[in-house]
C-alpha cells in the first residue's frame, strides 16, 4: 500500500536520511527545553503531523494541499485521518475521490 508520496514534509525514506533528520530534531528540541526526564525528544516528525494537520485545517488550507503537505498518496487518507477536525463538505468530497 503506497500511503505517503513524495513530500517536503514527508520523512526521509531512505534510513540514513530519516536517523539524520531524527537527530536534528532531537537537537532543535534539546536546544528549546522540549524533551523529557531522560533528555529525550517529545515528539518525532511523525508525531508532528497531527499538528501540522490541526493548524493547516485551522487555517482553511485546501485538503489537497494538506494532504500533499503530509505525504499521502491521496486526499481520501487525509479526509479519513482527520475527519474530527471538520465536518464540512470539502472531506465529503475527498473521501468520494
Amino acid at each position: 500500500e503506497a500511503r505517503h508520496a513524495a513530500s517536503p514534509m514527508a520523512p526521509a525514506r531512505r534510513p540514513h536520511e530519516r536517523v539524520l533528520a531524527e537527530l536534528l530534531l532531537g537537537r532543535v528540541w534539546r536546544r528549546a527545553g522540549i524533551v523529557g526526564v531522560k533528555g529525550r525528544p517529545l515528539a518525532s516528525f511523525h508525531g508532528l503531523s497531527p499538528a501540522i494537520a490541526r493548524i493547516m485545517l485551522a487555517g482553511d488550507v485546501l485538503l489537497i494541499v494538506v494532504s500533499r503537505q503530509l505525504g499521502h498518496a491521496k486526499p481520501h487518507i487525509t479526509a479519513t485521518i482527520y475527519a474530527h477536525l471538520r465536518g464540512d463538505s470539502e472531506f465529503d468530497r475527498a473521501a468520494r475521490d
